[in-house]
């Protein structure tokens, strides 16, 4: 899913580069609508409705599914929670040795995740246990070699503790480079300034309830407010360039309203929420975080009215 994802996102980035108005408005349709829509070939390309059911196929995401939008759809496909291993329960070996050992154990496997290598782990701890000299070790040995088995075996758990965890960060991270692609590098009037801001509300939501889960895996949550920081920028922006857009006497933009100062007020609270939970030793995580504050009290400003003849004479009287 990671490597399908970055596609879609180096795609949108090269059509919308390129000026590929009609592709790049085919993408974003797959991407960002809710039902399913029949795209018709034009200009000798195949019609985008059988890779439309091919992508979502592979996705397993039905129609019942979209109702929440695709970008959303992908973010549910990604578990926040992650199982820790139990510690190590040593009755012979000491820990913090074996812990060293294990570390001098692990290496990058073939897909880029930091891994203990078991079957080195295993000779290292035997040649341990054939070193001991005496009786009492030799009567012991049975004892010694299933506790090196229970070692063995929690390796092996924290090793797919990593690996999933691994995944999950690269998903999460592929999804964030798609979103910050379509909000960023695509055609700002492919997507009206209304649907942006509810996009962007629903994403802000989403990604708050599921990183301030209790279960919620801490290693994803630097990606998470990286992702906080962009989408919350643009919603500022989206927002303010609308409010100045209707002039002194047009009020706030339909966008705006219609995402509702109780939506506002939501996204507001669970973001302050996140900071709370969030530790000192988070820096940069806590700096995105107050980055989005930022950007979110800035739509709460009241945008500065345009000068006008009658406010110029009034100033100077």
């Amino acid at each position: 899913m990671s490597w399908l994802m970055k596609t879609a996102a180096i795609e949108l980035r090269v059509t919308s580069l390129n000026r590929q108005r009609s592709h790049t408005q085919r993408l974003l349709n797959l991407l960002l609508d809710d039902q399913p829509n029949t795209l018709h070939a034009a200009d000798g390309e195949t019609g985008m409705e059988e890779e439309s059911r091919s992508v979502s196929g592979f996705l397993h995401f039905g129609t019942v599914s979209k109702v929440r939008g695709r970008l959303l759809s992908v973010l549910d496909a990604i578990d926040f929670s992650q199982e820790a291993p139990e510690l190590l329960q040593l009755d012979f070996f000491e820990r913090a040795q074996i812990e060293q050992v294990i570390t001098n154990c692990e290496h990058v496997n073939e897909q880029g995740h930091t891994v203990c290598n078991v079957k080195l782990l295993h000779r290292v701890l035997v040649a341990e246990i054939n070193a001991l000299q005496g009786m009492a070790a030799i009567g012991q040995r049975p004892l010694l070699l299933e506790e090196v088995n229970s070692i063995l075996q929690q390796v092996v758990e924290r090793n797919r503790v990593r690996c999933s965890l691994s995944a999950k960060r690269h998903a999460l991270q592929s999804w964030r480079s798609l979103v910050e692609t379509i909000l960023t590098a695509c055609p700002s009037e492919l997507i009206p300034a209304d649907q942006r801001q509810l996009i962007i509300r629903d994403l802000l939501l989403d990604l708050h309830d599921k990183v301030l889960s209790e279960d919620a895996a801490g290693e994803l949550m630097p990606i998470v407010a990286g992702a906080v920081f962009t989408l919350t920028a643009q919603l500022s922006q989206s927002v303010l360039s609308e409010q100045q857009g209707a002039g002194p006497h047009g009020g706030s933009g339909s966008g705006f309203a219609s995402i509702a100062n109780s939506a506002l007020h939501l996204i507001l609270r669970k973001l302050l929420d996140f900071i709370l939970c969030t530790g000192g030793g988070f820096q940069r995580l806590r700096s995105h975080l107050y980055g989005a504050l930022l950007y979110y009290l800035q739509i709460a400003q009241k945008p500065e009215e345009p000068e006008t003849l009658q406010t110029g004479i009034e100033t100077r009287i």
